[in-house]
């Protein structure tokens, strides 16, 4: 009796420890796998935002990759726009773009050369982007020097018509013991008091006036350059989006050991800024891994994949 208990928890050690260490070698396995592929997509990302950069202004310097278990793969990009006029910064900016990599292979050997394609003349957008920026640079810089000018100017004024009024003070008081040929000169005296009065006031509305109306030109191209700066916003977010999105429909099938259930996420650090508080956010994609197989198949085209992420700053 004692031996058939002995042999039936031997049995049960047995099956326990192969329950057990059944599905950690499977993952383990699948670790190894999915950290290779994630480094060919990692590689293949990185050379077709760079691509992307025809015309610089995209660039990209850095891609890393990871895997949250139970989650998905989330990939991190630090980028920057190669505008002259202004960039956006998204972490560390650098002046050019290192040499291109080596092209790297296809994960799944379907598609032979890599190429990425546009729909839209993004380097037209960017001349005139940069053109309204340089040109509402250059007329806020005038404006504003005027308009510091012109408060100069008032501030003068101001000081000489107070000086006038003194004096026309003390011309007052002396002329209540002033007679004869003295009383004819403090008239005259303070008739000319008056009069350059007057000439001063006229002459520091039209100043103030002016002043008024060189604030608000400054104000307008404050927002002339807001716009332009949403405007280059916009354009580079289209471009990202696009090669993204085109991107993974053509290569997201070399993600095979991501479970369909499971998201691929992208995070551009720092790419977002909240101008009314100064600082940035990251601008994340979140894909489910079965939109993007769909997307690889033919079934979605890469328009309906952006149209189905869920994206958010943060």
């Amino acid at each position: 009796m004692n031996e058939v208990n002995m042999m039936n928890k031997t049995a049960m050690a047995v099956t326990l420890s192969a329950l057990l260490s059944g599905p950690v070698a499977a993952n383990t396995l699948n670790m190894q796998e999915l950290h290779q592929e994630l480094e060919i997509m990692q590689s293949i990302m990185q050379t077709a935002l760079e691509q992307s950069n025809a015309d610089g202004q995209l660039k990209v310097s850095d891609v890393d990759a990871t895997y949250l278990a139970g989650q998905g793969v989330v990939f991190e990009l630090v980028a920057s726009s190669g505008s002259r006029i202004f960039r956006f910064n998204f972490g560390e900016l650098f002046d050019g773009l290192a040499p291109r990599p080596p092209m790297p292979p296809s994960p799944d050997g379907e598609h032979g050369n890599f190429e990425v394609n546009f729909d839209f003349d993004e380097q037209a957008i960017e001349e005139n982007i940069e053109y309204a920026m340089e040109q509402a640079s250059e007329v806020w810089q005038q404006v504003a020097e005027q308009t510091q000018r012109l408060k100069s100017e008032v501030r003068e004024l101001a000081w000489e018509m107070r000086e006038s009024e003194r004096r026309l003070t003390d011309l007052k008081f002396e002329k209540r013991h002033a007679d004869g040929e003295r009383l004819k000169e403090i008239e005259e005296q303070s008739e000319k008091l008056r009069k350059e009065l007057r000439e001063l006031e006229q002459k520091k509305q039209e100043l103030t006036a002016s002043a008024q109306k060189m604030e608000q030109e400054k104000r307008e191209q404050l927002a002339l350059k807001r716009q332009a700066r949403q405007q280059q916003y916009k354009s580079f977010l289209a471009r990202f989006e696009d090669t993204l999105a085109d991107t993974l429909c053509k290569y997201g099938s070399g993600l095979k050991s991501l479970p369909q259930n499971e998201k691929v996420s992208v995070v551009l650090k720092d790419f977002a800024q909240q101008e009314e508080r100064g600082n940035r956010q990251d601008k994340i994609y979140i894909f489910s891994q079965k939109d993007i197989s769909a997307c690889v198949t033919g079934k979605l085209d890469k328009e309906s994949l952006l149209g189905k992420v869920n994206t958010y700053q943060f």
